[in-house]
């Protein structure tokens, strides 16, 4: 039998807080055989780009580090593209749809620009507000449906298990907790899917163990960001 590699490709755009370290797990865990990485702060996509290449005969994995500053036609070839752009300084109000006065234009620039490359694979995005942005992402990219996903409350489910484990002492592998919603102020704790063990939080209040303030867990986790 005859097998045929095929070389993995991702690119990460936007190299602040969140885009700098997803490109360092990519690394890390070898996810990636090429990793490419995009910012309009060439300084700062030259550092990042340059710490990884410093770092890769620390990890067991032979990977290739491109610059592609805001070169953004260069990510066609990826099989997968993290969007990750953002401004932080704009969600001080606490309201993570005020960054979309900077993501908004930003991915409305750039994606028409890959998609003008031959791009063809997939889209995640990280950048707030989450479900606007990726909404835009679909949108401009044109892309099949099933082709563009937005990271949601993944996040906030696993700031929900957190919480629930600092109040209650358990560990977070051993009981499964969603939030639903937008990834946002108005998001909401499905209480009824809480399992511990496969029963029910409903079926275990009884013990207090298991008991634990929801108003404040669901409140720290939907403003924990």
């Amino acid at each position: 039998i005859r097998y045929m590699y095929q070389t993995r490709k991702i690119g990460v755009v936007g190299q602040g807080h969140v885009g700098a370290h997803v490109a360092n797990s990519l690394l890390m865990q070898g996810i990636a055989d090429e990793l490419y990485l995009c910012d309009i702060n060439e300084a700062k996509v030259t550092s990042e780009v340059q710490d990884l290449r410093d770092s890769l005969s620390f990890v067991p994995y032979n990977t290739k580090i491109v610059n592609c500053y805001d070169h953004y036609e260069e990510l066609a070839c990826c099989d997968v593209i993290v969007n990750a752009i953002g401004d932080i300084t704009l969600c001080a109000s606490g309201n993570r749809d005020d960054e979309m006065h900077f993501t908004v234009p930003q991915v409305a620039d750039y994606i028409p620009k890959v998609m003008a490359g031959g791009f063809q694979g997939i889209i995640i995005n990280i950048t707030n507000p989450c479900d606007v942005i990726t909404d835009l992402i679909a949108k401009k990219s044109g892309l099949p449906k099933g082709h563009v996903f937005g990271t949601g409350t993944g996040l906030d489910s696993a700031r929900l298990v957190s919480a629930i484990s600092q109040q209650t002492g358990l560990d977070h592998h051993s009981f499964s907790a969603y939030m639903m919603g937008e990834h946002g102020n108005s998001q909401i704790v499905p209480w009824s899917l809480i399992k511990f063990g496969g029963k029910s939080l409903a079926e275990l209040e009884q013990n207090p163990a298991y008991v634990f303030d929801k108003a404040r867990v669901q409140d720290e986790t939907i403003h924990a960001g």
